[in-house]
């Protein structure tokens, strides 16, 4: 009876098959954890925008046309905001605001922008009865 064992060569074949298999399962790993973090940060960041938007509509001011930048602490992390307000097209009474949302660390390179429109508060006249 005879007993046959593997080669060297065929060792080292399949030392190199569980290797590139490894290799790729860590590729797509760590693939997977950076969206998955951009993925928070993005989230996070429409939260700040969306928060932004919401200040001014509680302001309930009608902004003047301009730019305004501030920071805020979100999650435990720094985040700054620009809000570009411009006059809506065609429309005196209504403003639009676009709201770009950044990490501290990397302020030029927005994460989100979002666009909302706040509208002039005019009082309606009142009934004289009748």
């Amino acid at each position: 009876m005879t007993v046959r064992g593997f080669t060297l060569v065929e060792v080292l074949v399949a030392f190199v098959v569980v290797g590139i298999a490894m290799l790729a399962l860590t590729t797509t790993a760590g693939h997977y954890t950076r969206q998955s973090a951009e993925l928070r940060d993005r989230t996070i960041a429409h939260w700040v925008a969306s928060n932004r938007l919401a200040e001014y509509r509680i302001e309930q001011a009608f902004p003047e046309a301009g730019t305004s930048t501030g920071e805020v602490e979100q999650a435990g992390r720094r985040w700054v905001w620009r809000v570009l307000v411009s006059p809506a097209p065609g429309e005196d009474d209504l403003r639009r605001l676009d709201v770009a949302v950044a990490t501290a660390e990397r302020p030029d390179e927005p994460l989100v922008i979002v666009t909302g429109f706040i509208g002039r508060v005019t009082a309606f006249p009142r009934s004289t009865g009748g």
